[in-house]
């Protein structure tokens, strides 16, 4: 018995070097389609077209959101940087909240959390250089120091001292990479199912998410594997943020480096409050194999583990994170 369970072992071991294996090559394989078509070092649109189709379903999306204050396109060495402003209803918050976007997602991401957000703090929102939205790259970004570099250019041009930092998925990779970088312009750091950050992604991701980033595939296909990749939820004709989201994960060739894992040296660096929600249901990675990372590594660490939310958590139960939000930052604020 012991021998056959050994042989088994042996088999599974095999299958899962296999697997992960089948998994890097085609990831590989998508990253190399992606760096080759036009656009040399930097994002573009597949088209003249789509960008028209995208802006469009941008500006649909954008409707849903309470009116900024402020509209601004802030020059770095890599490009412009779209970024909206909403002054907060109490002034009494020394710091206002920035929120750095998923892949593919833009500002209108936080249509269900803004307006509960600015109830009480000011906040600001942009879209990622080198992904779609209405900033625009110019220069290759070919690292994660650079990754970092654009963000804190943007942030010198803002007249804020230091922010509440929040990211969500490749946002809240943006953030943790931020915030080992340059600590002092963190208040606090507040990661949503961050993704290559306290866990790596899952290798099964790689497979299903291919079918979305081919451009000739049935949109039928590519809106079920969406919709499997973001928890499930059918994409709404009729929501604007969808389709959106659809229409950049299609039509928006990134030349983004893939993100360097988080290390535990620098979370252990993070002398800042840091908050962090997982996704029980996240497709992406084992949320409580990343609570464990959390606890071991960060310092100042308030966590919280969603049991029925899957990667889209903060539209799933957005009052709930906006709440958890604004407590935590008025907390920290407070001490």
């Amino acid at each position: 018995m012991k021998k056959l369970w050994k042989i088994l072992k042996a088999i599974l071991k095999v299958i899962g070097i296999v697997f992960a294996t089948l998994s890097a090559l085609l990831l590989l394989a998508v990253i190399l389609l992606q760096l080759t078509e036009k656009g040399g070092d930097v994002g573009s649109w597949r088209s003249s077209e789509i960008r028209e189709n995208y802006e469009s379903e941008y500006k649909k999306a954008m409707k849903a959101l309470p009116n900024p204050a402020q509209r601004l396109d802030i020059p770095t060495s890599f490009g412009t940087v779209r970024v909206y402003i909403w002054p907060g209803d109490d002034p009494e918050h020394k710091y206002p909240l920035l929120l750095l976007p998923g892949r593919a997602s833009g500002v209108p991401m936080w249509s269900e959390n803004l307006p509960g957000l600015i109830s009480q703090r000011t906040v600001l929102a942009l879209d990622a250089l080198g992904d779609s939205g209405l900033s625009e790259q110019t220069k290759k970004i070919s690292n994660s120091q650079e990754q970092a570099e654009w963000l804190k250019q943007t942030l010198d041009a803002l007249p804020f001292e230091k922010v509440h930092l929040v990211g969500h998925s490749f946002g809240g990779w943006s953030a943790a990479n931020f915030a080992s970088r340059y600590p002092d312009q963190v208040a606090s750091l507040i990661l949503l199912e961050p993704v290559f950050t306290f866990q790596g992604i899952h290798p099964s991701f790689y497979i299903k998410a291919i079918p979305s980033m081919i451009p000739f595939l049935p949109k039928r296909m590519k809106e079920a594997m969406l919709r499997e990749l973001g928890g499930g939820a059918e994409i709404n004709p009729d929501d604007p943020v969808g389709m959106m989201i659809a229409a950049a994960t299609s039509g928006y060739v990134s030349k983004l480096p893939l993100p360097d894992q988080i290390t535990t040296i620098q979370m252990e660096s993070w002398l800042m409050p840091v908050y962090v929600a997982m996704a029980a249901k996240s497709p992406l990675h084992d949320a409580y194999a990343a609570e464990k990372t959390a606890r071991d590594h960060v310092k100042d660490l308030t966590i919280k583990v969603w049991q029925e939310a899957t990667h889209s958590l903060p539209m799933e139960a957005a009052e709930e994170i906006d709440q958890e939000i604004l407590k935590f930052t008025t907390d920290v604020e407070k001490r």
